[in-house]
């Protein structure tokens, strides 16, 4: 195996466990990559690290600001605001806004956070697990939606 065939090698084992929200240790790593090498030939392996190094949208994305939508149930904001920036710091992303309402439809903020979606204010919206799931959902929906048209990223953490 030669030099640009381990780097294709790696790199897919790493995009893998990224998407898989893995945390990575080096016994992870060398799991996940035997598991990969045993899984895909070679050719499939160049063709994705190829598809990999030709994407730069993530890391456009990344590139720009995040905002955190934050729907404060059980009085957990605090938390969720900290788990944002924590997010950030580890990834090196840039911080942008943070919207924290109350578990109600169609507050002031879900607007506000709709009118920067549109105006592209952000590269990615973050999302955490709580919050999730306490979205009404009509208005996950539209964000969803939004996000997608104007090419915001959605993770939730």
């Amino acid at each position: 195996m030669n030099k640009e065939q381990a780097k294709a090698y790696a790199t897919v084992t790493l995009d893998l466990l990224f998407k898989m929200k893995v945390k990575i240790t080096p016994m992870v790593l060398s799991e996940q990559m035997e598991l990969i090498y045993d899984l895909y030939d070679l050719d499939e392996i160049i063709n994705e690290y190829s598809k990999i190094k030709n994407d730069k949208t993530f890391v456009k994305a990344t590139s720009s600001k995040a905002n955190c939508y934050i729907i404060n149930i059980f009085n957990t904001a605090n938390k969720q605001k900290k788990d944002f920036e924590e997010y950030c710091k580890n990834f090196k992303i840039e911080i942008g806004k943070t919207y924290i309402t109350d578990a109600k439809p169609n507050s002031e903020v879900f607007y506000k956070l709709i009118k920067d979606i549109r105006n592209k204010e952000m590269g990615i919206l973050v999302l955490n697990t709580l919050s999730y799931y306490s979205i009404p959902e009509e208005e996950l929906a539209a964000i969803v939606r939004l996000c997608r048209k104007n090419n915001i990223y959605i993770i939730e953490i």
